[in-house]
């Protein structure tokens, strides 16, 4: 049997020395059995979404977007989270910014989990740790190999 559920959520704030609403946030969230949907939008100004899917009892799934009015300014962020065993996972995930994040989660004992972050940074960072590694690529012509293909994106 599926369980859906569709919860709202609203806040707001008043400041009674001006008479003037100084916040309001909306958010609206959906849920079905193993996927849910989150939207919220807040100050009028900023607007953002999120689905999370449970793809099977290994792999979880999630990806966000966000908006802001003021700047134009967008935002994406992709995730996902790998069950090695039942007391061990690797989380990844990367935004629009190129930022990743890798992670390794392992249960001690019920109520104790410990995370390690494996690298949280840029994609520049991890591009340039490549760079100077011996490249595969047989040397060219003039005996240089050419590591501007690796440096741009």
């Amino acid at each position: 049997m599926c369980r859906i559920e569709a919860k709202p959520c609203s806040q707001a704030a008043f400041d009674t020395g001006k008479s003037q609403l100084t916040k309001n946030n909306l958010a609206l969230g959906y849920s079905a059995g193993d996927f849910t949907l989150h939207t919220n939008v807040n100050d009028g100004q900023v607007f953002g979404g999120s689905v999370f899917q449970r793809v099977d009892r290994r792999l979880e799934t999630g990806i966000n977007l966000g908006w802001t009015a003021s700047s134009n300014a967008t935002s994406f962020g992709i995730g996902c989270k790998y069950a090695l065993d039942r007391d061990a996972s690797i989380r990844a995930k990367i935004n629009n910014s190129s930022q990743l994040g890798l992670g390794y989660q392992q249960k001690l004992r019920d109520g104790e989990e410990t995370s390690f972050p494996l690298f949280h940074g840029e994609i520049k960072i991890l591009l340039l740790f490549f760079q100077e590694l011996p490249s595969p690529c047989p040397p060219s012509s003039t005996g240089r190999t050419s590591t501007r293909a690796a440096t741009r994106y």
